[in-house]
């Protein structure tokens, strides 16, 4: 069943612009990501871009975040490598 012109449109342009997964590669023959943001109370949009990554085939998927953000990051997928360098200070501003 094919959908309308744009669906379709989409769909050959994405197909043109991924590449075949190649059961023959190794660990990060298939690309690494940075992700770098998230701070003790805003967690999500870091989370979801670097498993987002992960789950289009990217090997490897670092997170850059704040040390009170990590454990919370963390928690939620072990698969992330985490790295907690980021000051708090950077992240929010007090008004």
């Amino acid at each position: 069943m094919s959908g309308t012109a744009l669906e379709d449109d989409s769909e050959s342009i994405l197909r043109a612009i991924t590449p075949i997964l190649d059961p023959n590669r190794h660990k990060v023959q298939a690309g690494k990501i940075a992700v770098i943001g998230g701070c003790r109370v805003y967690t999500g949009a870091p989370y979801f871009a670097a498993i987002s990554a992960l789950k289009m085939a990217a090997d490897l998927s670092h997170l850059f975040c704040t040390k009170d953000a990590a454990p919370v990051l963390k928690g939620n997928s072990p698969e992330l490598i985490m790295h907690p360098i980021l000051e708090e200070s950077y992240s929010i501003r007090k008004v």
